[in-house]
């Protein structure tokens, strides 16, 4: 896993910094601070049936599946790897 899908990211982040670094992880409560910010709400994804279906079709073990305020993650052996998520602008104009 982390040779085919992350190891140019990894390398990245390790091996480089100012103008040549180009991977900036955040955490999510970071993301969703600045969307709060920005005028944006999560909506809630629902599809976790969908994703786990899809993991089980490939039989990959290893794989965990969550949802954390709305979003999903997608983790390797208990480490969280990916967070997807959908936002929408608030009603910034009430009726």
């Amino acid at each position: 896993m982390e040779k085919v899908q992350f190891s140019t990211e990894i390398c990245n982040i390790i091996a480089y910094e100012g103008s040549n670094r180009i991977e900036r992880h955040e955490r999510a409560d970071q993301w969703r601070r600045q969307l709060s910010r920005a005028g944006f709400q999560v909506m809630g994804l629902k599809c976790m049936s969908q994703a786990r279906m899809m993991l089980s079709v490939y039989g990959i073990d290893g794989y965990t599946l969550a949802t954390e305020k709305g979003c999903l993650l997608l983790g390797w052996k208990g480490r969280p790897l990916m967070l997807a998520s959908a936002w929408q602008v608030h009603n910034l104009f009430p009726s």
